[in-house]
């Protein structure tokens, strides 16, 4: 009957498994080009999850093996998986200036509502000198026919003229110093002011677009012409030709209103363009605190497509620093566009397109001379259906990123400033263009010093276009069609580019001035330096007044001022070198508030450290760790924001599925709040509750029990490598502090060896292996509803260089549902394809589960069925204590010798039942059973031989072998340094567990420890009478590994049928030896050495130790030559050879 019972309650429980249903959520795949998506979770409320599992898993890039950027990437790095509800808030505890103002970080603020400026100050040279060594003069060009003149009605001017190498060789000049210039003015004109001649190496044949790099400046002077005849113009700065290039020649002059120039002799260069000019007056805008908003309109006409381009001319002062040139978002207010240029660490960051929770980016370092001090053109283009984004700078491809196809769409557009108004840039602009269309390379080099038309090609596809080119006021006039003016906070002067600065609407031609190169050596030169002070009109700042009204921060007014008091005069390459002074009219005193930074609600799922990844093999398919998120499940429903984020979101490919499965939970859970918001604490902010002040929480009104979970890992030098004690204290109805050690040994990390350091123990965290969480019971401190006081903190001394990373959450649940119930959580061995139990598997010894009391009721019997499917199964009694929501594994004996044998159709699926729980029926039976895949162990068949090779610290070491009883049949300790210790292994067929422990946890060989040597651990056969390795262990094993294989019996032959473990070391040995017999038997042992004549030179009989212990002999001074060693036990033999050197 009681079978019967048992059958019964079996066969209930395989129907209640099978009408078990799984609701799968697949979210970031291996192929996933992003780390932030939103993903439908299930959201019916009528229906409840007994539990939600995260699978993770995570597989080296197209699952290689490398070093760097090949497979596994290289470094460790935090990699935290959330999920945001933006239903819930965080809030932080944060502290803000009453006065934030752009551009200055100070606590007193001296203002002038008077437009200021920014002085910088250039040295014109005066070149003197008192005699001439020799002197070379080489024409270009000859005539009086042709002229041509530098005439400009607003006072500007800039050309550039090709001289060729062919022309420059046959002038018969030579590589060397060109030391001045000569032109021939036909006619006088006005004293050009500014005037600067500068030269380049040019492989052009002809001229298109002006070319504004590497010019070098031979001469720069306010300059007078002579009423007619030769001009010479002494360089400061001699050209240094090369012999083989082509010569760019630049000349410029600003002048403060119109000119007329002189006229200078000039000749055609028959059809090809050596000329180019332009002397129209050119303005930018200077971005210093302001910024222009665009919303809607015209912004809806881009979608696929994007080009965005301008000029830029960095503020030398205070580039690079962290800023947003423009900043689009979406009608989610999600960045749709961005472009910082640069970040502070002097990259440049090109965003663009929004899905599913992220922003394509790509992004590359700059050199200085793209970001500040100089003008340069750029164009930063995306085609979301290709996915290709590009840069391009000043017409040349720049950097390129692919797979790029996140979409466009774009609701309001900052210009100036990132969307939120925190990050300005500071430089100047000009000619921002932006098209709903990709543009090529050609069209973005053939127009980017051209005003745009209705001859662009692409016209029809323009959909802003900003030049600039107001004089004052704050309206930014829009000239492409259907405009769409901008507007500035408050009316801006513009600013007058040099003539040296102008870049647009060149004018080409084949007409150029004659010149005279001169290479000439000279003595007693002398070069004067004539200041020149010029100025860059400043943008105003922008001054947000805040108050703070019941802990929230409220904007009170916004107005516009200029710095004043002490200012720096600049030279033109960014240094300081004076000041002045700007009278101020007042004084703003900045005082703190404090209020709460209110954000949507980000909760940590997991907190996971990367793997050293040089040389590491996760496998074809990856390595998967399960992790319980029930805690998480008022959140886990509908759409939800998942990310990973802390900058190893892209060292592996990631899969990460949701698991969950229908049923009765052990309890409702009725809410998750996060305590703190997950952020990073440093030491100190945490001693002085700067981060992780006590917090007053309001409980849950209806439900029962409470519980705070924490997770905390530390980091930099002090943080990571010190453990310290960290605690929680809980005041409710009654008080309590709960210690805790955030600390992990990294020695049995279950992704091993990795490349770096992954043996070091840290705290709360391992390379690879996920962060513990710590879970403290509060239901007995509390009452339902009441408002407790949560404070968080570490205890002293203070550590230098240690930040933690804290997750920290309440969590609410209801009564449990279950009076007597036990739940089957996990199968640990055998089981595969779970890296958290690797080290443990395969296996064929003590089965192993874990259970959990799921009810109220203390649980002290358990019936348990297990093995393999459809095979012969077994079943055990448990007994002991298993309170209420505690879990415990269970070692489950094995006393058949056919319960491995998967059958003719070798399933390899472990089955674990509960049958009985207090010798009755529990009442969920969805959890009584597990059903697992896994992977047989190895089989040997006839002798092999263990082989242990100790490095230079053997006593960190042991090993022992324990059959499936659990008895010890061979062990071994107390080793001598670089010895090699071969055991044969003479034991009955079974299954065997052989446990190799290192005390340090550094295993055999570290990389770090080069001075301890490297030891080794393999299987051995013995072939013809030689000694191969089957199998051999990583000796980068950290601090032990296990291996459980398969003895089929020994070989049948005529003598050797004694089972045991012999040992003969070493061998060959130099006249003295160690030789251990072990035996489960306790009949005595006889020894004998025999000569190969049969001689006995050794013979001893000795009696077992107790409980199995080996019997040794030492053998000494045995002559050089080959030796039998016979052991017998109960009439049976087994002979070995030894050989003596």
């Amino acid at each position: 009957m009681k079978n019967l019972l048992q059958f019964l309650s079996l066969f209930l429980i395989l129907n209640s498994l099978a009408a078990q249903d799984t609701v799968t959520v697949q979210t970031f795949t291996w192929d996933s080009t992003t780390r932030r998506a939103v993903f439908q979770f299930p959201d019916d409320p009528t229906q409840s999850y007994r539990k939600i599992i995260m699978q993770y898993n995570m597989r080296c890039h197209g699952a290689r093996v490398g070093v760097g950027s090949v497979g596994c990437y290289e470094w460790d790095y935090s990699c935290n998986t959330f999920i945001t509800d933006s239903t819930k808030q965080d809030s932080s505890l944060a502290t803000i200036g009453n006065y934030v103002i752009s551009g200055f970080n100070g606590l007193q603020f001296y203002y002038t509502t008077i437009p200021t400026f920014t002085y910088y100050n250039s040295f014109q040279k005066n070149v003197n000198y008192s005699g001439t060594v020799s002197e070379q003069k080489f024409a270009i060009g000859n005539g009086t026919n042709n002229t041509i003149s530098f005439n400009s009605n607003d006072g500007v001017y800039r050309a550039q003229y090709l001289l060729t190498a062919n022309e420059l060789l046959s002038s018969g000049m030579k590589a060397g110093k060109i030391t001045g210039l000569d032109l021939f003015v036909v006619a006088p004109g006005s004293k050009l002011d500014n005037f600067r001649i500068r030269l380049k190496h040019t492989k052009l044949n002809a001229i298109s677009n002006p070319d504004q790099e590497s010019l070098s400046e031979v001469y720069f002077k306010d300059t007078n012409f002579n009423p007619s005849g030769i001009q010479h113009f002494q360089f400061y700065n001699a050209f240094n030709w090369d012999g083989i290039s082509s010569i760019l020649v630049d000349l410029s002059y600003s002048n403060p209103a119109s000119t007329t120039a002189p006229q200078l002799a000039a000749h055609y260069v028959g059809n090809v363009q050596q000329s180019t000019h332009a002397n129209a007056l050119e303005r930018s805008l200077v971005w210093d605190g302001l910024s222009s908003k665009l919303d809607g309109g015209k912004l809806n006409a881009i979608s696929n497509e994007l080009t965005v381009s301008f000029w830029l001319f960095g503020a030398t002062p205070i580039q690079p620093n962290n800023n947003s040139v423009l900043e689009g978002v979406n009608a989610n207010n999600q960045r749709a566009l961005n472009i910082h240029l640069p970040w502070s660490n002097g990259s440049i960051y090109f965003d663009c397109g929004f899905k599913n929770g992220g922003y394509d980016r790509i992004e590359k370092a700059a050199a200085v001379s793209d970001y500040e001090g100089q003008w340069n053109h750029w164009a930063f283009t995306k085609n979301a259906v290709t996915g290709e984004m590009k840069i391009y700078k000043n017409g040349t491809l720049w950097l390129t990123g692919l797979a790029k196809l996140n979409p466009i769409q774009l609701n309001s557009l900052t210009i100036g400033d990132a969307s939120n108004n925190g990050i300005p840039y500071n430089g100047r602009m000009r000619e921002l263009s932006i098209w709903n269309k990709t543009l090529d390379s050609i069209q973005i080099n053939q127009w980017k010093n051209k005003s745009i038309d209705p001859s662009h090609p692409n016209y029809s596809n323009l959909v802003f276009y900003f030049p600039f080119q107001e004089t004052t006021g704050a309206l930014i006039n829009d000239l492409a069609a259907s405009p769409q003016h901008a507007t500035l906070p408050v009316s801006l002067n513009r600013n007058q580019e040099r003539g040296h600065q102008l870049l647009m609407n060149f004018t080409n031609s084949n007409l150029r001035p004659n010149m005279i190169l001169v290479q000439g050596v000279y003595t007693g030169q002398v070069v004067t330096d004539i200041p020149v002070l010029d100025s860059i009109p400043n943008g105003p700042r922008t001054v947000r007044q805040y108050k703070v009204v019941n802990n929230d921060l409220i904007l009170d007014s916004t107005f516009y001022v200029y710095a004043a008091a002490e200012d720096k005069i600049y030279l033109e390459n960014g240094d300081a070198y004076g000041t002045t002074f700007i009278d101020p009219e007042d004084l703003i005193d900045i005082q703190n508030l404090k209020y709460y930074l209110r954000t949507p609600a980000k909760f940590e799922l997991l907190s996971l450290v990367t793997p050293y990844g040089n040389n590491l093999d996760l496998g074809k398919d990856g390595k998967t760790f399960q992790f319980d998120v029930t805690d998480f499940t008022p959140i886990l429903k509908g759409k939800c924001m998942l990310s990973m984020e802390l900058g190893g979101e892209n060292q592996e490919e990631i899969d990460i599925k949701f698991l969950f499965i229908k049923g009765i939970p052990e309890r409702n859970v009725l809410d998750i709040a996060n305590i703190w918001p997950f952020q990073r604490g440093y030491f100190s902010e945490i001693l002085s509750n700067k981060r992780f002040e006590a917090r007053k929480l309001r409980l849950h009104p209806t439900a029962k029990n409470y519980k705070l979970r924490f997770s905390v890992t530390g980091h930099e030098q002090n943080g990571e490598f010190t453990p310290r004690a960290h605690f929680v204290t809980v005041n409710g109805a009654s008080s309590k502090k709960f210690p805790f050690t955030v600390w992990k040994e990294c020695g049995f990390n279950p992704i091993y060896p990795q490349g770096g350091t992954w043996i070091f123990d840290r705290a709360g965290w391992c390379p690879g292996a996920p962060t513990e969480a710590f879970h403290f019971d509060i239901s007995n401190l509390v009452n339902s509803g009441q408002e407790i006081n949560v404070d968080y903190g570490l205890e002293p001394p203070q550590l230098d260089q240690a930040n933690y990373l804290v997750s920290s959450q309440l969590v609410s649940y209801g009564p449990l549902n279950h009076k007597l119930d036990a739940s089957i959580e996990e199968i640990v061995r055998p089981v595969s394809n779970r890296v958290e139990f690797d080290r443990l598997n395969p296996s064929c010894n003590l089965p192993t589960v874990s259970i959990r009391n799921t009810g109220a009721d203390e649980i002290r019997t358990l019936k348990i069925e297990y093995g393999i499917k459809n095979r012969i199964k077994e079943i055990y009694t448990w007994s002991g204590v298993l309170s209420s929501l505690t879990e415990q594994r269970i070692e489950l004996p094995v006393t058949q010798t056919d319960f491995w044998n998967p059958g003719p159709d070798s399933i390899f699926l472990f089955e674990a039942a509960i049958l009985e729980v207090n010798a009755q029926s529990d009442e969920d039976l969805s959890n009584n059973i597990k059903r697992v895949a896994f992977k047989p162990v190895d089989r040997y068949n006839g002798s092999i031989l263990f082989e242990f090779k100790t490095n230079n610290i053997p006593q960190d070491n042991s090993y022992k072998i324990v059959n499936s009883q659990g008895q010890i049949v061979i062990e071994r300790s107390n080793m001598a340094p670089v010895t090699a210790y071969r055991d044969e292994l003479l034991l009955p067929p079974g299954c065997y567990t052989l446990y190799v422990n290192d005390v340090s946890n550094d295993g055999l060989n570290f990389w770090y420890f080069p001075t301890y040597g490297t030891g080794s651990a393999r299987i051995m056969r013995k072939v013809n009478n030689t000694v191969i390795p089957i199998k051999t262990f990583n000796p980068d094993f950290g601090g032990a590994f296990q291996y459980d294989f398969v003895l089929n019996g020994p070989v049948k032959t005529n003598e050797e049928n004694l089972t045991g473990m012999l040992s003969i070391t070493p061998n060959p040995s130099h006249g003295n030896v160690d030789i251990a017999f072990q035996s489960q038997l306790s009949n005595p042992v006889q020894i004998n050495i025999r000569t190969l004549e049969g001689k006995i030179v050794f013979t001893d009989i000795s009696n077992p130790g107790k409980s199995g212990q080996p019997i040794n002999w030492s053998p000494k001074n045995l002559e050089a030559g080959s030796y039998f060693v016979q052991i017998i036990q109960n009439n049976k033999i087994v002979t070995r050879k030894l050989v003596v050197q």
